[in-house]
């Protein structure tokens, strides 16, 4: 079924992410008012942000619980401001 290909997609890029993000080679630095990681990933981030969307947003919209539905309802909402202000560079 469709939650259960989300959730190997899941799984997958939990474990791409945290290989990354356990790597000793991660820098930070403060770049106008944001601080800015660099993680040793090869892929093109947005090659990530997709199937991280696609399971944290689109799993709970197909839930058969209305609360559940409502969670992934305003995690879209959440993500989309959060996109939104770091595109405007207000968030660090």
């Amino acid at each position: 079924r469709v939650l259960d290909a989300l959730v190997v997609v899941g799984v997958l890029d939990l474990l791409y992410m945290a290989s990354g993000a356990l790597a000793p080679e991660i820098t930070v630095s403060v770049v106008d008012h944001n601080l800015d990681y660099v993680l040793p990933y090869a892929a093109n981030p947005i090659l990530l942000a997709i199937p991280y969307i696609l399971t944290t947003c689109l799993a709970p919209l197909l839930s058969s619980f209305r609360w559940v539905r409502a969670f992934g309802a305003a995690n879209v909402v959440a993500l989309s401001v959060a996109t939104w202000m770091q595109s405007k560079d207000f968030s660090s």
